[in-house]
C-alpha cells in the first residue's frame, strides 16, 4: 500500500477498508491493524478504523462503532 501511495508499484487494492479492534485483545496489537489503514488511507481509500473499548480478541464487533453489516450497506450504495 505505502508503495501504491508513493506512486512506485501499481496495483488495484479494495476501495474500502473497516477494521475493529477490542482494547482489551491480548492476541493482536491494534496499532497493526491502525498502520495497514493508514496505508489504505494515504492511498485514497475509504477507511473506517475503530478501537471498541475493553472487547477482547473476536468480540470487537459491538455496536457502538455500528455492525459490519451496517458498514456494507453504506458502502453498497456507494458501489451502485
Amino acid at each position: 500500500l505505502l508503495n501504491v501511495a508513493k506512486g512506485e508499484q501499481e496495483a488495484e487494492p479494495a476501495q474500502f477498508w473497516r477494521t475493529r479492534n477490542g482494547t482489551a485483545d491480548e492476541h493482536t496489537s491494534f496499532t497493526v491493524a491502525y498502520a495497514l489503514c493508514m496505508a489504505a488511507k494515504m492511498c485514497g481509500f475509504d477507511v473506517d478504523y475503530s478501537l471498541v473499548w475493553n472487547m477482547t480478541h473476536g468480540s470487537n464487533e459491538g455496536t457502538s462503532t455500528g455492525t459490519f453489516t451496517d458498514w456494507v450497506h453504506s458502502i453498497s450504495d456507494i458501489i451502485v
